[in-house]
């Protein structure tokens, strides 16, 4: 069984170049077939530390917060406030018996990061679909250099190269 996360690829995340990160995971949706795909829907606010901690003052609005990519039929939204997952949401993969979840969109430094451990840690194992996996991180290298760190942590097999 194969199941998809894409991970934060709204609106508001594309500003600072993936914009052609959209039309990438869109050709691949269109191409693969999925058991199941969700999609997370991160939204700020202004009680958030991404607010105040980090003066982070964007994903606050609607237009902001619409998902950029295409929809699946049947497919599951997640919204989030966090770099992870709810306890709720998790708990609903395991209860669907998931043990595999690939994961794309943006952040891989961050949120996608914070999901993968989480999947991990509840015994769902996460790959990457790393073409379709990008950065807002000014330092774009930043991608390339976290790859060791993501084999370390969840299996020499977990990065998949090409689609």
């Amino acid at each position: 069984m194969r199941n998809l996360i894409i991970v934060d690829m709204q609106k508001g995340q594309m500003r600072e170049g993936n914009s052609s990160l959209i039309s990438s995971i869109n050709k691949y949706l269109n191409e693969n077939k999925f058991e199941n795909v969700f999609y997370t829907r991160y939204f700020n606010h202004e009680e958030s530390l991404f607010y105040s901690v980090l003066e982070y003052k964007q994903m606050l609005s609607e237009d902001e917060i619409d998902i950029c990519v295409d929809s699946v039929e049947d497919s599951f939204i997640f919204p989030k406030e966090t770099y992870s997952l709810a306890k709720e949401q998790i708990a609903y993969l395991k209860n669907m018996g998931l043990k595999e979840m690939y994961l794309c969109g943006t952040d891989i430094d961050a949120c996608i990061l914070a999901i993968a451990f989480q999947l991990f840690d509840n015994g769902i194992r996460p790959y990457f679909i790393w073409p379709l996996c990008a950065t807002k991180n000014k330092d774009k290298s930043i991608k390339e250099a976290i790859k060791p760190l993501f084999r370390r942590n969840f299996g020499e097999d977990c990065i998949v190269e090409k689609i």
